[in-house]
C-alpha cells in the first residue's frame, strides 16, 4: 500500500478542483483512484462556448449516463443559425459545425476568440450592455439540438446561464425540469416561439437569482420572460432596461382582453438583492423604453422599499429620482450608483445598518463628493467605501479620511491620471484618520474606460458616448488601439527603479502609521498582502479587475 491510498478522498478532491483543466486532464490517465476522483471535478462545472468542443463533447454523456448528476453549473453560449438553408445545410454569414465536429486549421482563430471570451457576470457593469451578437463559428441545427435534449438530465444543476444565444423552444420546461436549480442568467439571447403563456407556474421555479440582460427580439407582449422574476423564493435579481420586470410588480389586479380577472403580480416576498442596469449614457440621452423602465424601477421602490427586506441596491446611471421617505430601506446594507442617487436613497441614513457604499459615477471633484456626503448622517458608520473617478485627485483621500472613520476598505478608481510622488506622504496623514483600514486599493482602471484614448481628429470635443458611437463605424485600422494589456500602476518609478521596491518604500511608511493595514493594491492585477503588524509585504498577481477575493456586490 502507498502513502496516497492513506490520504482521504475529501483531500484529494479538494487538491483537484484547485488544478487547471488542463492539469486535471492529465490527472485523469495517472491511475484508476485519480481517474475516478478527478472526473466528477472536471465535470462539475461546464462551459459551451465552442461548438468544436461541444461536438467532441457530447458523445461523452451518451456512454456515461451515470455521470449526469455531476454537473453543478452550465454556461451555454452555443448559438445555432438564424438563416439556415435547409437545402444545402449552409449558412450565409457563419462556419456551422457539425456533429462531427470539423477542427480544420481555417477554424483555429475562431476557436481562440471563442474560447477567450469574458464568460464571468459583471452585474455592475456600465461600460458593457450586451446584447446578442452572432459568433463566427455556428452549432448546426442538429448539434444544437442534441445540446439542449441533453441539458435536463443534468438533475444537480445548480446554476445554468444562457449567454448571447438563441433560446431554445424548450427553455421553460427545461428550467422547470431542473429541482435543484437556484441561479439562473439570462443574459444576450434571441427568444424563439414559445409555449402559450400560462402553461407554467413559474413561482413555483426553486431559483434564488436571476439575471436578465439583453432580451434583445423580446417584445413587449411578451411578458413571459419576465414572470420569471416571479419565482417566490426569489433573492436577488439582476436587469437592464430590456426586461422591466417592475411594470410587473407594480401592476394591480385589472381586467384582462377577454374579461376576466387578472391578480396582480405577487412581488417575491424575500427580495433582498436587486441590481438594474442602463445603456451607459446621460439620462437625456436614453430611449423612451429606458426613461420608462426608469420610471417603473423608482414606481417599485416607492411602493415596496418599506416592505420588502431590501439590503443591496445597485443603479446604474445618473437617475433622477425625488427623496425617498426615511422608514424606506430599514436592513439597507449596501448601495452602489450614480453620486446623484445617494442623497435620494439615503438621506437620513443613521437608523439603516449601512456598511458599503459604492460610487461608480458622478464623482467631478473633491467638493462634488464631500457636498453630497456631508449630508449623509450615519457615514461614521461605513466600512467599504468603493469611489470611481474620472481623474486622480489627492483630495479625495483627505476628503474620505474626515467622512468615514470607521472604514475597513477604501478602493478608489480613476480613469485618466497618475498619482502625484508626495503619496508618500500623503497617505499616512489620512491613514492616520482611518484607525481601522485593513485594504486600500488605488488604482487606474482601464476596463471603466475603453475610449480614453484620444480620439480621432475632429472629434475631440464631442461627449464620450458619442465618440464611441461614431467609432463603432470607422474601419478597424482607424479605431484608436485598445486598452494596454498590462495596465499602468500608480507608482510610476524611473526606469532605474525598480517598481516593487517603490511599493515597499510607500508601504513601509504607511505600515507606521497604520497598524491594521493588511493589504494593498496599486494595480490591477497585482495586490501587496501582509500577515500583520511587523511582518513583511508580499506581493501576488491577481485575477480580474479587483484583486479583493470577496466582490461587495455579489
Amino acid at each position: 500500500m502507498s502513502a496516497s491510498d492513506n490520504v482521504p478522498i475529501e483531500i484529494w478532491r479538494n487538491i483537484f478542483q484547485m488544478l487547471p483543466r488542463s492539469d486535471l486532464r492529465n490527472v485523469l490517465q495517472a491511475n484508476r483512484q485519480c481517474h475516478d476522483i478527478a472526473l466528477p471535478v472536471l465535470y462539475r462545472d461546464i462551459v459551451w462556448n465552442d461548438p468544436v468542443d461541444l461536438a467532441n463533447h457530447l458523445p461523452f454523456w451518451d456512454s456515461h449516463s451515470d455521470k449526469t448528476e455531476v454537473p453543478r453549473s452550465l454556461v451555454v453560449a452555443v448559438s445555432p443559425p438564424r438563416n439556415w438553408d435547409a437545402d444545402s445545410g449552409s449558412c450565409e454569414s457563419s462556419v456551422v459545425v457539425g456533429v462531427d465536429g470539423p477542427t480544420n486549421s481555417n477554424l483555429a482563430v475562431d476557436r481562440t476568440s471563442l474560447r477567450s471570451q469574458n464568460l464571468d457576470l459583471s452585474p455592475h457593469s456600465t461600460s458593457r450592455y450586451f446584447r446578442y451578437e452572432e459568433p463566427e463559428l455556428l452549432a448546426s441545427p442538429y448539434l444544437y439540438h442534441r445540446m439542449c435534449s441533453i441539458i435536463p438530465s443534468f438533475r444537480g444543476l445548480d446554476t445554468l446561464t444562457f449567454r448571447n444565444t438563441v433560446l431554445p423552444e424548450t427553455f421553460f420546461s427545461i428550467v422547470h425540469n431542473l429541482p435543484s436549480l437556484r441561479t439562473l442568467h439570462i443574459q444576450g439571447v434571441i427568444f424563439t416561439m414559445y409555449a402559450a403563456p400560462g402553461t407554467q407556474n413559474h413561482r413555483e421555479l426553486p431559483i434564488t437569482e436571476l439575471t436578465l440582460w439583453g432580451l434583445s427580439n423580446r417584445q413587449e407582449r411578451n411578458e413571459t420572460p419576465l414572470l420569471l422574476a416571479t419565482a417566490a423564493n426569489l433573492r436577488t435579481l439582476r436587469v437592464d432596461s430590456t426586461a422591466d420586470v417592475f411594470t410587473l410588480y407594480n401592476r394591480a389586479s385589472h381586467t384582462g382582453a377577454r374579461g376576466n380577472l387578472v391578480p396582480a403580480v405577487v412581488v417575491p416576498n424575500n427580495l433582498t438583492n436587486v441590481y438594474m442596469r442602463l445603456p451607459p449614457l446621460p439620462y437625456d440621452n436614453l430611449r423612451a423604453p429606458a426613461k420608462a423602465f426608469v420610471a417603473s424601477y423608482l414606481e417599485f421602490l416607492r411602493r415596496h422599499g418599506s416592505t420588502l427586506p431590501l439590503q443591496r441596491l445597485s443603479t446604474s446611471g445618473a437617475i433622477r429620482s425625488d427623496p425617498l421617505p426615511d422608514n424606506y430601506f430599514p436592513q439597507l446594507r449596501s448601495l452602489r450608483g450614480h453620486l446623484d442617487v445617494v442623497l435620494p436613497f439615503l438621506g437620513n441614513a443613521s437608523h439603516r445598518p449601512l456598511e458599503t457604499l459604492d460610487i461608480s459615477e458622478g464623482i467631478k471633484t473633491a467638493g462634488s463628493l464631500t457636498d453630497v456626503l456631508g449630508q449623509v448622517d450615519g457615514a461614521h458608520r461605513i466600512k467599504t467605501l468603493c469611489l470611481s473617478l474620472p481623474s486622480w485627485d489627492t483630495e479625495i483621500l483627505h476628503a474620505v479620511a474626515q467622512l468615514f472613520p470607521g472604514l475597513r476598505r477604501l478602493k478608489i478608481t480613476y480613469d485618466i491620471g497618475v498619482a502625484p510622488s508626495d503619496l508618500l506622504f500623503v497617505g499616512p496623514i489620512c491613514l492616520a484618520y482611518l484607525p481601522s483600514l485593513e485594504i486600500i486599493q488605488l488604482y487606474r482602471d482601464y476596463a471603466t474606460n475603453e475610449y480614453k484614448t484620444p480620439p480621432p481628429a475632429g472629434l475631440e470635443h464631442l461627449p464620450d458616448h458619442i465618440v464611441e458611437a461614431v467609432i463603432q463605424h470607422y474601419p478597424a485600422h482607424l479605431r484608436p488601439p485598445p486598452p494596454p494589456s498590462n495596465p499602468q500602476p500608480i507608482l510610476t518609478p524611473p526606469p532605474f527603479v525598480r517598481r516593487d521596491e517603490r511599493a515597499r518604500d510607500l508601504l513601509a511608511g504607511w505600515s507606521r502609521s497604520s497598524k491594521s493595514l493588511k493589504e494593498a493594491q496599486f494595480e490591477s492585477n497585482r495586490v501587496w498582502r501582509r500577515a500583520g503588524p511587523g511582518h513583511e509585504w508580499n506581493v501576488r498577481n491577481v485575477r480580474g479587475v479587483d484583486g479583493h477575493s470577496g466582490e461587495v456586490y455579489v
